[in-house]
C-alpha cells in the first residue's frame, strides 16, 4: 500500500492534508505492471536493434553572446564566493 502525505495550507481553514486513495496506488501498482511486462514481452524494442537517425539540425550559434554570457556568469559565481552580493 502507498501512501505519500502532502502538506498544504489553506488560508480560511488551516493545514490541509493531502493523501493518495487506494484507487490512486492501485492506479500506479497497475502502471508499473504494465510496464514491466511491456519490457520483458518486448525486450528487443528496448535492449537491441537499428536505432532511428534523424536529420541533424545546423546549430547556429552567435560567439559574441555565449562569450558575454560565460562572462558574466563567472563573474557572478566569483562574487558569490567572494561573499559580495551584486
Amino acid at each position: 500500500m502507498l501512501f505519500a502525505v502532502l502538506e498544504t495550507t489553506d488560508v480560511d481553514n488551516g493545514p490541509v492534508t493531502q493523501t493518495l486513495m487506494h484507487s490512486d496506488a492501485g492506479r500506479i501498482a497497475a502502471s508499473a505492471e504494465r510496464a514491466a511486462l511491456m519490457a520483458l514481452f518486448y525486450r528487443a524494442e528496448f535492449t537491441g536493434g537499428t536505432r532511428l537517425k534523424g536529420p541533424q539540425p545546423k546549430v547556429v550559434v552567435n560567439r559574441v553572446l555565449v562569450i558575454r554570457a560565460a562572462a558574466a556568469t563567472l563573474f557572478m559565481i566569483a562574487l558569490f564566493f567572494w561573499s559580495r552580493p551584486f
